[in-house]
């Protein structure tokens, strides 16, 4: 599982802040343990949204207070979690601990 992360934890109510303000993020709100809270985030300018039923989900996890999503393959998404680690003076980190792939840059 790959996550953004920085020394801090991350909010709760600055992810809420994130998607509220991010035109391709659809808050969800089947992902967590609060089904009031939208903890979890649909990435609808996915450039494989909806192809064969696919959603690429982003989370917060309130125990890890970070922003995770699976199965990060393409150059796409990881710029999408670089342009929110930025909005959260945030690092992206990979499953393996690798930081900010070096192919990418916004």
């Amino acid at each position: 599982m790959d996550f953004i992360n920085y020394p801090l934890p991350i909010l709760l109510e600055e992810w809420l802040s994130i998607v509220e303000s991010d035109p391709e993020l659809q808050p969800d709100y089947g992902i967590g343990d609060n089904p009031e809270v939208p903890t979890g985030a649909i990435w609808i300018a996915d450039p494989e949204h909806n192809v064969d039923g696919y959603q690429r989900f982003f989370w917060y996890s309130n125990i890890q207070k970070n922003i995770n999503t699976k199965n990060v393959e393409s150059e796409e998404v990881i710029t999408k979690m670089r342009e929110i680690a930025n909005k959260l003076n945030a690092h992206v980190i990979g499953e393996e601990g690798e930081e900010d792939w070096d192919f990418v840059d916004i």
